[in-house]
């Protein structure tokens, strides 16, 4: 199985979610699964392309100080061209972010199943102060399934987004 695992964050940035999906990438990898990583280039000086344990890890420059359109639409292409070359039988989006719109504004470029991966929780005052994303709900909306990490935050993302009740469930991290 080919699976694109898109995240915000990963190597060398770590955080609970970043250790959580390179042991989840590397133990699935053991069992003959094949993956790309898709993460922000926060970093000017991260290569674009580079090897994380042998798996291929591409950073775009998804949210530069240019919001100009070309630049835009060119990381929007690259995105495309990596999905279509990579062909993946599912894409596993990891933690819910900003660079989720080039996802979405790619999926039909090689269509596959979608995999949320949800890991915070969602504080009441986090939707009252700044709304939920329309990028974050189209995620969901878009999601074949969605696992979070406790009940307590599948509930509370079920609270928010209705839609995902009969597609969502916990697995909880035992890696």
């Amino acid at each position: 199985m080919r699976v694109i695992f898109w995240s915000e964050h990963f190597w060398p940035f770590i955080g609970g979610a970043e250790v959580w999906g390179m042991r989840l990438i590397l133990a699935l990898q053991e069992r003959g699964y094949e993956f790309v990583v898709v993460t922000r280039q926060d970093d000017p000086d991260l290569p674009k392309k580079s090897l994380y344990k042998g798996i291929p890890v591409y950073r775009f420059p998804f949210w530069t100080a240019s919001t100009e359109v070309d630049h835009l639409m060119e990381v929007r292409r690259q995105v495309k061209k990596l999905k279509r070359t990579f062909a993946p039988d599912l894409v596993h989006v990891n933690t819910l972010g900003p660079s989720v719109f080039f996802h979405l504004s790619t999926a039909n470029s090689h269509p596959a199943p979608l995999l949320v991966s949800l890991h915070r929780e969602v504080f009441p005052g986090q939707v009252a102060s700044r709304g939920m994303l329309h990028v974050e709900k189209q995620i969901l909306y878009s999601a074949d399934w969605v696992i979070c990490v406790s009940a307590t935050t599948l509930d509370q993302w079920r609270q928010l987004v209705p839609e995902i009740i009969p597609r969502s469930s916990v697995i909880h991290n035992s890696l």
